[in-house]
C-alpha cells in the first residue's frame, strides 16, 4: 500500500501533481488514469475561476467518500448515468453534487463550437464514457453489478473479487458473531456487508486469533477476518502484527457465547 503518495501528471504545471492520501488493493481502477482525469478537471475548474480544494476529486482523501464509493459498487443497487461513470473513472462519486456537475446531461450533450470549454467534454473524450453509453442502459442507469462486469470486461476495473464469494466459514456461528458483535457495539453493518470495525485495531486481531484457536478460522485468520470485517486503519502494518489488547474480556464473553 501506497501512503501520502503523489502522483505527477504534469511536472510543468502547477496542478500537475494529483495527491492521494493512500493507494491500496481495494482501488480497482488504475489510479494513474484516475490522477490524469482529475488533473483536467482542476484544470477546468482554475480556469473558469472556481474555488476548489486540491486533489477533491480522489476518494481516497475522504473516507466517507471513499466507503460511499465502495458500497455503491458491492450492494446491487441502480446507478445513475453519471454516477457510473464516475466510478468507471476512479472518480469521488459524492463529488457529483457540486453545481459544476449537478447539472450534466452527459448522454445527451453534444459538442459544437458554441459549446467549447464545457465541462462535459472532458468526460464525452474517455473510452470508458463510449463503452458506458453503448451498455446495456435501461433508462439511462445501469445496476452496479452490470457494471462491475463492463469495467472488468473492457479494462477499466481490475478483477473485482466479491469478498462473500472468499466467506469460508461456518455461516451459522458467523451470523450469531455477527448478531454478538452487533449488540456488543463492535461493528455496524448488515450480515452480507463488510462489517465496519468500531472498535480498536487490536481487537480485531484478537478476534481473528480467538477464531483461529476454535478453529472456525484456519492459520490464515487475519486474512480471512477481513472478508467479514473491514479492517479499520490505513496503516502499513498488517494486522496479524497488532500486539493483543491488555483487556480482552469482551471479545473473551463473545467467544464463549459462540456455539461451535
Amino acid at each position: 500500500m501506497l501512503t501520502n503518495h503523489n502522483y505527477i501528471v504534469d511536472k510543468e504545471h502547477k496542478f500537475g501533481l494529483v495527491h492521494f492520501d493512500y493507494i491500496d488493493d481495494n482501488r480497482i481502477v488504475d489510479y494513474q488514469r484516475t490522477a490524469f482525469v482529475a488533473f483536467s478537471i482542476e484544470i477546468w475548474f482554475d480556469k473558469n475561476e472556481y474555488s476548489f480544494r486540491r486533489g477533491f476529486m480522489i476518494p481516497e482523501n475522504s473516507k466517507y467518500a471513499m466507503e460511499h464509493c465502495e458500497t455503491l459498487l458491492t450492494d446491487d443497487i441502480t446507478l445513475s448515468f453519471n454516477e457510473a461513470l464516475f466510478l468507471l473513472l476512479g472518480l469521488d462519486v459524492l463529488t457529483l453534487a457540486l453545481p459544476q456537475f449537478s447539472n450534466m446531461d452527459l448522454i445527451n450533450y453534444k459538442k459544437s463550437l458554441d459549446s467549447s470549454n464545457m465541462i462535459e467534454d472532458i468526460f464525452i473524450n474517455t473510452s470508458e464514457f463510449n463503452e458506458l453509453i453503448r451498455s446495456n442502459l435501461t433508462n439511462n442507469r445501469i445496476k452496479s453489478k452490470e457494471l462491475v462486469s463492463l469495467g472488468e470486461n473492457y479494462g477499466f476495473f481490475k478483477k473485482y473479487t466479491n469478498f462473500l464469494e472468499k466467506r469460508t466459514a461456518n455461516n451459522k456461528i458467523m451470523k450469531e458473531l455477527h448478531e454478538l458483535l452487533l449488540d456488543f457495539d463492535y461493528i455496524t453493518g448488515e450480515f452480507n456487508d463488510l462489517w465496519r470495525w468500531i472498535n480498536k485495531r487490536n481487537q480485531l486481531s484478537y478476534l481473528a486469533k480467538q477464531l483461529k484457536h476454535m478453529r472456525v478460522f484456519n492459520d490464515n485468520c487475519h486474512q480471512q477476518i477481513q472478508h467479514y470485517i473491514k479492517d479499520p486503519s490505513k496503516a502499513k502494518r498488517p494486522l496479524k502484527n497488532i500486539k493483543d489488547p491488555v483487556n480482552t474480556k469482551t471479545i473473551d464473553n463473545i467467544i464463549a457465547k459462540l456455539k461451535p
